[in-house]
């Protein structure tokens, strides 16, 4: 399930939510060298990225990937999707015009998710 953000400039969003993750006003997520967005196990493990596929003109395509050793499990594929959008609708919803879910199959998220 990816997740398709139209905005009126995607790459400012992105910056502006590492911004927000930097100074602890979005808790929780942090971003790596790659600009992925991740959470943390309280045991420091990473299960699952979302990575920023594809940044056009209005759009953000997020795909989530998970970690080479195992399969997303469904809490973290569903945990991951929620708390996500809980923060596009927390702090952007005036600037984002719509959100939308990539359900079925596509090219963004990794295949490697527990049907």
């Amino acid at each position: 399930m990816a997740i398709r953000i139209q905005v009126s400039n995607p790459a400012l969003l992105l910056r502006d939510i590492q911004e927000h993750i930097d100074k602890g006003i979005i808790p929780v997520w942090q971003y790596d060298s790659d600009d992925d967005y991740y959470m943390e196990t309280e045991s420091g493990e990473i299960l699952a990225w979302f990575t920023p596929y594809y940044i056009g003109e209005k759009e953000v395509i997020l795909g989530i990937i998970g970690s080479n050793a195992s399969m997303i499990s469904k809490e973290v594929y569903s945990l991951y999707h929620s708390e996500f959008i809980n923060i596009l609708l927390r702090f952007y919803n005036k600037d984002i015009s719509k959100i939308e879910l990539i359900i079925h199959d596509n090219h963004f998220d990794t295949t490697d998710i527990e049907r």
